[in-house]
């Protein structure tokens, strides 16, 4: 804990409290620090469990949307082409080569299309973008709602402030571990080939 706290102490530091001038993640480093204080079980909760896991959701969330949009895309651009060169051969009068050469690239565009849309149907990247998504809206909400004390946090003892909102991070990072695993199953079992049945 000491450890991750001295690396932490190393960041580069606000000279500023004026958080207009700051981004986000500025902002909530600032938030942390004028909350917790020299508490080093609040600066460990906060950094590890709140600010670290609303970075690491938004970074996978960015990533599986851009799998999500590549293989998509590669799809759909795909069975156009495969479509407007199907259309060619057939009203084109010419043989031999030409022809041979037209419907050896529609098999590879054909092969192209059923390979992304397969793997973005078994890893499931448009549903764990969007599981990325309420995960890391919710984090930051809870965030605000917290420091702000507003919502579920107005008129509560400190000590009722600090384990509710330790309760709803560990609830919301559940809810998406849980979800994101399930969808993983899901793929897996989808893929798997059935099973004989036996009387």
């Amino acid at each position: 804990m000491r450890k991750f706290l001295r690396r932490r102490r190393r960041e580069p530091r606000e000279t500023s409290t004026d958080l207009g001038s700051m981004d986000e993640h500025a902002r909530w480093r600032w938030e942390i620090k004028r909350y917790a204080g020299p508490d080093e079980q609040k600066l460990c909760f906060l950094y590890q469990r709140w600010l670290d896991k609303m970075v690491f959701v938004n970074r996978r969330e960015r990533q599986d949307a851009k799998w999500f949009m590549l293989l998509r895309g590669l799809a759909i651009v795909g069975a156009g082409a495969i479509s407007a060169l199907a259309g060619i051969g057939a009203a084109s009068s010419s043989t031999g080569a030409s022809k041979t050469t037209i419907e050896w690239i529609v098999f590879a565009l054909g092969i192209v299309v059923v390979a992304s849309s397969t793997l973005e149907q078994l890893a499931h990247f448009g549903q764990h973008r969007l599981l990325g998504r309420q995960a890391r809206e919710a984090l930051k909400a809870e965030g605000s709602k917290f420091f702000w004390e507003t919502g579920e946090y107005e008129s509560l003892s400190p000590e009722q402030h600090w384990n509710g909102f330790k309760r709803r991070v560990e609830a919301i990072l559940d809810k998406y571990n849980t979800d994101y695993d399930r969808t993983i199953s899901e793929g897996a079992q989808s893929s798997a080939p059935p099973q004989r049945q036996t009387a």
